[in-house]
């Protein structure tokens, strides 16, 4: 999953009054987000380390701009320089902090070691409970991402709802429709694919889920309206849906 850390404007402030560079760090920082919100992470990292680099920046800040460097080649699979920036994010984080545990968490994380991620994050979570990367963490963790012994989606909803207060943007939709999904409780997963799909509406995939999940729910009439709008984006989508479609109250979408 795609996650990047949000920054505080205030904190901002005082830098920003007394070094532009400051500033222009922020500003890359903030175009690194969309354009790996976008999918353009080879750019989103060029950026986010050119944020790195600015001597202005107080390291409160500075830890942000590590974490969201690591955090964009861990989506590459690139294991070991995800692991060097959380632990530069650690080396300027105060012990005993919330950046201090998240990015122990993350590095407990690259080697799927999630119950050892979940000490540093619980931790976190204490001290801030309206910290996005404990809660993201938390969430993912519950659904069973990284050990399936730890799977319970009714402990992992409070999370990646607070999660998606925070950051509302794709990839916490996604998660957040995940989890109400495995629990069966699909006309709010299908209200979060449809937000999405009002915002992206060429997105192949949010059409297509949206139209499993009205056939799950047995709305026809919803159906046919999503897959008139399916069938010109992806005829294979909308042939597999007409030849296979799924049966009304059965729970089947697999995300992998």
């Amino acid at each position: 999953m795609r996650t990047i850390i949000p920054i505080i404007i205030c904190f901002l402030a005082f830098s920003c009054k007394t070094d532009n560079s400051a500033y222009e760090a922020y500003r890359l920082n903030e175009e690194a987000s969309r354009l790996f919100e976008a999918g353009k992470t080879e750019e989103a990292i060029k950026l986010y380390s050119q944020a790195t680099s600015y001597t202005a920046v107080h390291d409160s800040i500075r830890v942000i701009y590590y974490a969201n460097l690591a955090n964009a080649y861990k989506s590459l699979n690139n294991k070991d320089s995800a692991r060097f920036y959380y632990k530069k994010a650690i080396q300027i984080s105060p012990k005993g902090s919330v950046d201090y545990y998240t990015n122990h968490a993350q590095i407990s994380l690259l080697d799927t070691l999630a119950e050892k991620a979940l000490y540093g994050l619980e931790k976190a979570y204490q001290l801030n409970p309206n910290n996005s990367t404990a809660n993201n963490l938390l969430g993912i963790i519950y659904l069973g991402q990284y050990n399936m012994e730890l799977y319970d989606p009714q402990k992992a909803l409070p999370f990646n709802i607070k999660t998606n207060d925070l950051l509302n943007d794709v990839n916490a939709k996604i998660v957040l429709a995940k989890n109400y999904y495995y629990l069966e409780m699909v006309e709010k997963a299908v209200a979060l694919f449809k937000e999405m799909h009002r915002d992206y509406p060429d997105d192949v995939e949010y059409l297509f889920v949206i139209t499993m999940m009205e056939q799950e729910l047995g709305n026809e009439e919803n159906v046919n309206y999503y897959l008139e709008k399916l069938k010109p984006l992806s005829q294979e989508k909308y042939e597999e849906l007409i030849n296979n479609p799924v049966e009304p109250g059965h729970h089947t979408i697999v995300w992998e």
